[in-house]
């Protein structure tokens, strides 16, 4: 009789695999983090210059 775990299907055939999807997973999670933060960052100057050039432009004129 065999034991279930000779059964199952060597764990280092499927380990790199895993660890390979999980990296990918995760360096495209980062990538998506990064651009959303740099979106909010110009989002965030371009608001400012903006506040900063009409309330310059209200006391010019």
């Amino acid at each position: 009789m065999l034991s279930q775990a000779s059964q199952l299907p060597p764990l280092t055939e499927y380990g790199s695999a895993v660890a390979v999807a999980v990296a990918v997973a995760v360096a495209v999670a980062v990538a998506v983090a990064v651009a959303v933060a740099v979106a909010v960052a110009v989002a965030v100057a371009v608001a400012l210059a903006l506040t900063s050039f009409s309330m310059t432009k209200s006391a010019v004129f």
